[in-house]
């Protein structure tokens, strides 16, 4: 989304993020809430170069994520470097 805006600015001004396997995949809804939550964190608060760098991210801080308990609360920590905000 970023790149796209840097490229041809405003040309993307949201981002839908429907189903995540809720109805078909019969993921639980706590999970579904929790990657929709992870998804605007990582969009709003940080800007990745690349998709090298965005994979990088959710899989050293997500990979274990089907172990974990169902209750427990996906937070995602975005990497210290600084980036460009959403307006």
């Amino acid at each position: 989304m970023h790149a796209q805006n840097e490229r041809e600015p405003g040309s993307i001004r949201s981002i839908a993020l429907v189903g995540m396997g809720a109805a078909t995949g019969k993921v639980p809804p706590r999970v579904c809430a929790n990657l929709m939550w992870t998804g605007y964190t990582l969009f709003h608060d940080h800007y990745f170069r690349d998709y090298d760098e965005l994979r990088a991210t959710i899989l050293a801080q997500l990979d274990d994520i089907d172990e974990r308990p169902e209750e427990e609360r996906v937070r995602l920590t975005v990497p210290a470097r600084p980036g460009p905000r959403r307006r």
